[in-house]
């Protein structure tokens, strides 16, 4: 439940860039979250998305409602995650454990989704924890970061939470 606070830094390396911060609540639904950003956003285009995480997963659906002229994500997991689907039985209120899955709705919509804007994907390499049974970043499989095709990837030296500091982002 991270808000645009997080990409502070990010900011401070980027002076001339114009920023248009744009939060969701992980207690609401992914569809009522995008309904509100897209409002948010439209008519400011083009606009060039910035998302991590979550983040990176609205990112992608809102290419398919305003106009995008490319985007980066960092850490986002393309592919869900597999102990959001173990999770979301231990706490089932949790909106986000139920959008992030592997199945889940905004996930699957992503098959559809066909990034036509020069966009990149940070991989962040680093954390591995051992409940997550593959390479991970902490929270990601790297296998779910690298899921969309149609994009670039990169990779860096760092967890899911030290990439929105990393210099070399």
């Amino acid at each position: 439940n991270q808000s645009s606070k997080s990409f502070g830094y990010m900011k401070t390396r980027l002076p001339d860039w114009d920023f248009v911060d744009v939060n969701y609540s992980s207690h609401d639904y992914f569809q009522d979250n995008l309904e509100d950003m897209i409002e948010q956003l439209q008519g400011l285009g083009p606009v060039f998305l910035i998302g991590h995480s979550l983040g990176g997963v609205y990112a992608a659906h809102l290419t398919q409602q305003i106009d995008v002229v490319g985007g980066v994500t960092l850490a986002t997991p393309y592919g869900g995650s597999s102990m959001a689907d173990w999770a979301k039985y231990f706490v089932p209120s949790f909106a986000l454990l139920r959008d992030i899955g592997k199945k889940s709705k905004p996930i699957r919509g992503l098959q559809d989704i066909k990034i036509t804007v020069p966009w990149i994907q940070v991989v962040s390499m680093l954390g591995n924890v051992p409940w997550i049974n593959a390479e991970n970043d902490g929270v990601l499989t790297l296998r779910s970061m690298r899921a969309m095709p149609g994009i670039e990837y990169t990779e860096v030296d760092t967890n899911h939470y030290e990439i929105m500091c990393d210099d070399t982002v």
